[in-house]
C-alpha cells in the first residue's frame, strides 16, 4: 500500500540526532506545503530559535508570527504553555500567577520533565484544534513540530500515553488522552526521522526506528537521509583518476595545461575525496535500509554555509516528489 504524502497530514513530528538537519527538513516541508496553498505552522521546542533566522523574520517567542507567505512560526515555552493551561482550569488569573510564579512550583516542573513535555504537547494539541471564527476550517492546515533530538524524542512522544495510564480520572487524564489520540492518529499524524549518511547518525536512527515501532504508537513510515554526496564520478572516472595519479609525466602535462593557480595533484586529491565520500554515503545508506524497513528519501548535500530559501524550496520539492512516487 502506498504511504500517505506528508502534506496529507495535520501534524508532522520531525526528529533525529542533533545536527542532522531536522530543522532544515521542517522548513523545507513547510515551504512545499505553503507552495500548495496550505497554511503552515512551524513549531520549535527549546531555548534557541532557528526558524526566524532561516526566514529572516522577527523572533517568534511563544506567539505565532508570520515568517513567509502562508507560513507562521512559534517557539513553545513550557512555562507559558502551563500558564495558559492553568487559566483554563482555575477561576482567576491572580491565582494562576501565584502558582506559576512560585519557585517551588517551578522547581517541581524542572524535575518532572514528563509533565513539562505533556504541557508542551498539550499546546500542540490546542494549536491543531483551533478553527477559524465562524467556520470549521482549521486555523492551520499543517503543523510541523521540530521535535527534540532522538535522545529525548522517544520519551517526549511517550509522555501522553504514560500519563493516561498513570492518571485514572479527572481533567488531567482527559486532556492527556486528547493529546495521545492526536499523536497516535494515522489519519492526522506522522513521525518523520531525519539522519545523515554517516555511521553514528545511522546507528541512532536505526535505534530510534526500532524503539518507535516497539514502544510508540505514533504512525511512522518515512526516513529522510540528509546531506548525501552527489555522484560526480562513475567507476571509469575513478579508474582514470587512479591511472593519472600514478603517472608523474601525465600529471606534469596536466599542470602545464591548467596553468598557474591550479595544482593538478590537489585536483586529483579532491576528486578522490569526492569518490570516497560518495562511496561511504552509499555504504551507510545500505546499512540504514537493512536495519530500518521504512521508506527512505535522500536529500543532496548543498554546498552552502547557510541554505537560502530557494535551496530549502528545492529540498522540499524533492521530499514531496519522492513521497508521491510509487
Amino acid at each position: 500500500m502506498k504511504a500517505a504524502s506528508p502534506l496529507a497530514m495535520r501534524l508532522l513530528l520531525v526528529t533525529g540526532k542533533g545536527g542532522v538537519g531536522k530543522t532544515t527538513v521542517s522548513a523545507a516541508l513547510a515551504l512545499a506545503a505553503a507552495k500548495r496553498g496550505k497554511r503552515v505552522l512551524l513549531v520549535e521546542i527549546g531555548p534557541r530559535e532557528h526558524f526566524s533566522r532561516i526566514f529572516g523574520a522577527q523572533p517568534a517567542g511563544h506567539n505565532e508570527v508570520p515568517v513567509d507567505e502562508n507560513i507562521w512560526a512559534i517557539n513553545l515555552h513550557p512555562y507559558r504553555a502551563l500558564e495558559e493551561y492553568l487559566e483554563t482550569q482555575l477561576p482567576s488569573r491572580r491565582l494562576v500567577r501565584l502558582i506559576s510564579h512560585n519557585p517551588l512550583f517551578k522547581q517541581l516542573v524542572e524535575v518532572a520533565p514528563g509533565f513539562r513535555d505533556l504541557i508542551t504537547l498539550g499546546k500542540v494539541w490546542h494549536l491543531e484544534s483551533q478553527r477559524e471564527a465562524g467556520s470549521n476550517r482549521p486555523k492551520y492546515d499543517l503543523i510541523i513540530v521540530d521535535a527534540p533530538a532522538t535522545g529525548q524524542g522517544l520519551g517526549f512522544l511517550q509522555t501522553p500515553g504514560a500519563f493516561v495510564k498513570a492518571i485514572r480520572f479527572g481533567p488531567p487524564r482527559t486532556h492527556s488522552q486528547w493529546v495521545r489520540d492526536l499523536i497516535e492518529d494515522p489519519a492526522r499524524t506522522r513521525l518523520i526521522l531525519v539522519t545523515l549518511p554517516e555511521e553514528l547518525p545511522v546507528n541512532e536512527a536505526a535505534e530510534m526506528a526500532k524503539a518507535a515501532d516497539e514502544k510508540l504508537k505514533v504512525p511512522f513510515e518515512l526516513v529522510i537521509v540528509n546531506g548525501v554526496a552527489p555522484r560526480l564520478f562513475d567507476s571509469s572516472d575513478a579508474a582514470a583518476i587512479e591511472k593519472l595519479e600514478a603517472d608523474p609525466e601525465a600529471l606534469d602535462r596536466l599542470s602545464q595545461t591548467l596553468g598557474e593557480g591550479l595544482d593538478a595533484a590537489a585536483l586529483i586529491r579532491i576528486g578522490k575525496d569526492a569518490i570516497a565520500r560518495q562511496a561511504l554515503n552509499v555504504h551507510h545508506i545500505r546499512r540504514l535500509r537493512a536495519r530500518v524497513r521504512k521508506r527512505t528519501i535522500q536529500l543532496p548535500f548543498v554546498y552552502q554555509t547557510d541554505l537560502s530559501i530557494e535551496d530549502l524550496r528545492g529540498l522540499g520539492e524533492i521530499i514531496i516528489d519522492e513521497s508521491n512516487t510509487p
